[in-house]
């Protein structure tokens, strides 16, 4: 987005879609608008469009859910928005990854903080058998590494290869 506050975005849009503009477009990678937003936009935006009838559940090529693209994209306020809007926190894309393993891929601590408040599970798995922790270890993420451990994710975990999360550090 341009300069300017993200609720004026909203607003726009808003006000578009009440002069009944096209809401089926797509994107770059075949993604609809709200998942776009869900990344990039932030909450107001995201907002508007789950008002207008967005699917909340939707699913981007690769089996993205908004949840997970807000968490990879550190979009923590959208993550919560969407929580609080029924998004299933367990979700799990193609590759087997839900959305705490997105925002520790990310390295976004704000999201991977919501995310584990709210329940979102510290022993799953997806890519690799990898948990949320091998993930955020693996690409260096020191304060989502941090608050992952601390919210009791196991240190020990072994990954497809047989790898804990130190031996991925080292």
């Amino acid at each position: 987005l341009l300069p300017g506050s993200e609720e004026d975005y909203a607003k726009v849009v808003a006000l578009l879609i009440a002069r009944g503009t096209r809401k089926d477009v797509v994107g770059p990678e075949n993604r609809n608008l709200a998942q776009i937003a869900a990344g990039f936009a932030g909450a107001a935006m995201l907002k508007v469009l789950l008002d207008a009838g967005f699917d909340l559940h939707a699913t981007d090529p690769t089996g993205m859910t908004l949840l997970h693209r807000a968490a990879y994209q550190g979009q923590a306020e959208t993550v919560s928005l969407l929580l609080e809007r029924g998004a299933k926190i367990d979700a799990k894309a193609r590759d087997g990854c839900q959305a705490l393993h997105f925002a520790a891929m990310g390295g976004n601590a704000g999201a991977v903080k919501v995310l584990t408040a709210k329940g979102a599970s510290l022993v799953a798995t997806g890519t690799f058998k990898a948990t949320p922790l091998h993930l955020a270890v693996n690409l260096n993420h020191l304060e989502a590494t941090r608050i992952l451990l601390e919210a009791g994710a196991p240190p020990d975990a072994l990954d497809a290869e047989g790898g804990t999360p130190l031996m991925r550090a080292v």
